[in-house]
């Protein structure tokens, strides 16, 4: 079997690497943002077909925590979103039906007072 692992410099992606890199039981592949601008579909598309994965490890995002979600909303809700949709029309185009996305977040304090809502990230609360 042939895996890919998509983000695989990231932070999550490291770590399935790492678990994955020493088993004989399939190749691992791994593509990160540095081998493919996954916000482009065509380039996610040309990348994902040459290496022709079994399953599909999908990584792909982009973080920062609170910081970056205040400094920067739209850019992270905009890019996020488009990597995730490309790569989802490159899974249905290319019929991998075996693969597996974790969402990108950032996770706040459980000391925070206020109840959080979708709208709070646009508002920096």
């Amino acid at each position: 079997m042939k895996i890919l692992v998509l983000g695989a410099s990231g932070t999550l992606g490291r770590a399935f690497v790492r678990a994955l890199e020493n088993s004989a039981n399939h190749s691992l592949e791994v593509l990160t943002r540095e081998d493919v601008d996954f916000s482009v579909y065509l380039d996610s598309l040309s990348a994902i077909k040459e290496i022709g994965p079994d399953l599909v490890i999908n990584c792909v995002g982009s973080v920062g925590g609170v910081k970056a979600n205040l400094e920067h909303p739209f850019e992270l809700v905009t890019n996020n979103s488009l990597t995730t949709t490309n790569i989802a029309r490159v899974f249905h185009y290319l019929k991998i039906d075996k693969y597996c996305y974790f969402a990108p977040a950032c996770i706040y304090p459980a000391s925070n007072e206020h109840v959080a809502t979708e709208m709070d990230l646009w508002q920096g609360n």
